[in-house]
């Protein structure tokens, strides 16, 4: 075998691996829509998290970079960048068990504001998720060193990665 194939493997193996520790302790998966967000690992320590749009950076062939993305779990990190006109942060409050549950709407107000990350502004909603469009949500994990990327296709439907930040 060749080393390529050998380091692909490893690599996948590994992968694989620390996505499955994760799910240890809670096997319900976080769900995105472009309308809603679930998360079931919220609790009364980690109820804030943040929704980031990702756009590709100069030179990255977007073509390419969208096959391998959407036919393998594999997402490369360095091809993107922040779109600093949708970066938010929330924080729910009051808390209560329920939120676990709860669906977060994105064009809907859920008794929290939204915070603007650059410029310092609030807002009751930040607008339904833009489909053909990839985006980034952290601190949705106990473990904060991971992030969830999501990619919003043509027909609404997500096709979601779990990212290292390392």
């Amino acid at each position: 075998m060749n080393k390529g194939f050998l380091l692909k493997l490893f690599f996948a193996l590994f992968l694989f691996a620390g996505c499955s520790v994760l799910d240890l302790g809670n096997n319900e998966p976080i769900i995105v829509t472009s309308e809603y967000f679930i998360n079931p690992r919220f609790n009364e320590y980690n109820r804030s998290f943040g929704v980031q749009k990702l756009r590709l950076k100069e030179g990255v062939g977007e073509d390419l970079l969208m096959a391998e993305c959407l036919k393998a779990s594999y997402f490369p990190v360095d091809s993107f960048e922040v779109d600093p006109d949708f970066d938010f942060l929330a924080f729910i409050k009051p808390w209560d068990e329920s939120w676990k549950k709860k669906k977060v709407y994105f064009n809907q107000y859920n008794g929290f504001l939204w915070e603007k990350t650059r410029f310092e502004r609030t807002d009751t909603t930040i607008g339904n998720l833009e489909f053909n469009t990839w985006y980034r949500f952290h601190g949705v994990y106990d473990e904060n060193v991971f992030s969830l990327v999501c990619y919003v296709n043509e027909s609404g439907g997500v096709r979601k990665f779990v990212v290292s930040h390392y």
